[in-house]
């Protein structure tokens, strides 16, 4: 399943704004959270009362924090996946570029040998090397997207 720089860039751009609602909605919680706190400490109850409210928002708090750690360790693992899955895909069509390559290249020596047409300008190294250039251009945007991604759940 090889994907697009198209694709690859629309789907990190679609990761990145889904990362951004989730920073929203939990921006949005922690924001609640702390005006409940904040209404608990002013509101006028007896000593009991407010530490029974102020356990019970505890226990809330823990457990909403609990399920975002698992949501974001799963959006992690899954972003992890899709770039593994790139980078496999990419790494299975430059090895059949290569291949493709060197067949191209073994029939054009026999036809040289055969006096059909001349030796072509480009040696098995240079086509190598430049194979070897994209594969580790590959392999470096895709650990950077990992990278930056993983940043981006950790803060």
């Amino acid at each position: 399943m090889a994907m697009t720089q198209k694709e690859v860039q629309k789907t990190y751009e679609e990761d990145r704004n889904s990362i951004n609602s989730k920073d929203f909605i939990i921006g949005a919680l922690i924001g609640g959270m702390l005006g409940a706190a904040t209404a608990l400490f002013v509101a006028p109850k007896a000593g009991r009362d407010l530490r029974n409210d102020i356990t019970e928002q505890a226990r809330v708090i823990s457990e909403k924090t609990g399920k975002l750690r698992q949501d974001l360790t799963e959006t992690a693992r899954e972003k992890k996946n899709n770039v593994t899955e790139l980078v496999t895909s990419k790494s299975s069509a430059i090895v059949g570029k290569v291949r493709s390559l060197r067949a191209e290249k073994a029939v054009e020596e026999l036809e040289v040998e055969a006096g059909e047409s001349e030796p072509a300008a480009t040696s098995e190294a240079d086509i190598a090397s430049t194979l070897e250039e994209e594969v580790q251009i590959k392999l470096d945007e895709a650990q950077q997207a990992f990278d930056e991604t993983e940043k981006e759940l950790q803060s």
